[in-house]
């Protein structure tokens, strides 16, 4: 069984938090960090990530592209948009494992 430690980092009684790899915390945070990392930041694997959203948006396409490549474990079953109360511009990504 794989683990994670959750980021940002937590801690629970003392000890790190982790993700185990049959939980969807442990996914969410594969597919958020596919989306989040740009590429050449990842030393050991300079093609991995999505190119900085802050000046474009980053499409559906590019989502489920990014998910097959970097967790094909899941299946997006939904992406949605929404602008918050702050401004900011959210993503919510509905899967299945």
């Amino acid at each position: 069984m794989a683990s994670i430690l959750a980021f940002p980092v937590q801690f629970r009684n003392g000890a790190f938090v982790v993700h185990t790899d049959d939980t969807d915390p442990f996914y969410t945070q594969l597919l958020s960090m596919a989306l989040m990392i740009q590429p050449d930041e990842l030393p050991l694997n300079p093609n991995f990530g999505t190119s900085d959203p802050t000046f474009t948006n980053i499409s559906r396409a590019t989502i489920i592209e990014k998910a097959s490549k970097y967790v094909p474990e899941i299946l997006i079953t939904g992406i949605s948009d929404f602008v918050a109360d702050s401004g900011e511009e959210l993503v919510q990504i509905n899967f299945t494992r």
